[in-house]
């Protein structure tokens, strides 16, 4: 915590009048979150493995099991359609004060016109990487996570090792 302040008051203190230091600091912060992102796709590809191979070898343990991950998907889905209803209603009660409206817009004033939208027949062709290691060098996590989750259904189906 007192490095995060310590940086915080660098930062507004020295930091408009070094640009060495600016730069330094731009290249260390792309270096580290350069390298939380090469961790990300590994972990998040084991975790959807892991956990769809221990939920489909629980489901064949019994039914209590089968009625829990369902009683889970129910939740998940009420509590998306919850948000998208009371999110909103949340923003009707608590307005965006003047100000930060109109920083917002200017902020969003300067950005380009967005680009043509691609078809959703290519959306759909996206999803499944033909390659999912370039796939996984491109960050594109979508269609990694399909892979995995095909991949971890097809390591269910394999039969059990006995002895």
């Amino acid at each position: 915590m007192v490095a995060l302040i310590l940086g915080i008051l660098i930062g507004l203190f020295v930091g408009p009048r070094s640009a060495l230091l600016v730069e330094a600091a731009d290249v260390v912060g792309n270096m580290w979150l350069n390298a939380l992102r090469m961790t990300v796709i590994p972990l998040v590809f084991t975790l959807l493995v892991v956990g769809i191979g221990k939920a489909a070898s629980m489901a064949r343990a019994g039914r209590m099991t089968a009625r829990a991950i369902l009683f889970m998907i129910f939740i998940l889905w009420c509590s998306s359609a919850m948000a998208a209803l009371l999110t909103p209603a949340l923003l009707e009660f608590f307005p965006l004060d003047g100000d930060a409206a109109a920083a917002l817009r200017s902020a969003l004033g300067t950005a380009g016109p967005p680009g043509e939208v691609p078809p959703f027949s290519e959306f759909l062709r996206a999803l499944i990487p033909t390659n999912a290691i370039a796939a996984a060098a491109e960050d594109a996590v979508l269609p990694l996570m399909i892979f995995a989750l095909a991949f971890a259904f097809a390591i269910t189906r394999l039969p059990t090792r006995k002895g």
